[in-house]
């Protein structure tokens, strides 16, 4: 990606699944000009395990939540973070 902005004074770069297929998409602004969507077109690697948190009181996105997954013989931890 580096590449393509390369001269440009971008904004905002943010990143989340978009288009429900999974992968992480991306979010850029460059000041002065509209949004642009990069939607990340990899092909799928496998099985994914999709995780809705549900917080309570004020945090409804369940920030701070530790989700742990083991499958396969593998373990996997992440936390969810504000950023």
């Amino acid at each position: 990606m580096g590449l393509f902005f390369v001269g440009e004074a971008t904004s905002t770069f943010a990143a989340g699944e978009l288009n429900g297929d999974g992968d992480e998409d991306f979010v850029v602004t460059v000041h002065g000009e509209p949004p642009l969507l990069l939607v990340n077109g990899t092909p799928a690697a496998g099985p994914r395990l999709a995780v809705r948190l549900r917080g309570r009181g004020g945090n409804t996105r369940g920030i701070g939540a530790r989700v742990a997954v083991t499958a396969g013989g593998r373990n996997r931890v992440r936390r969810v973070g504000a950023s």
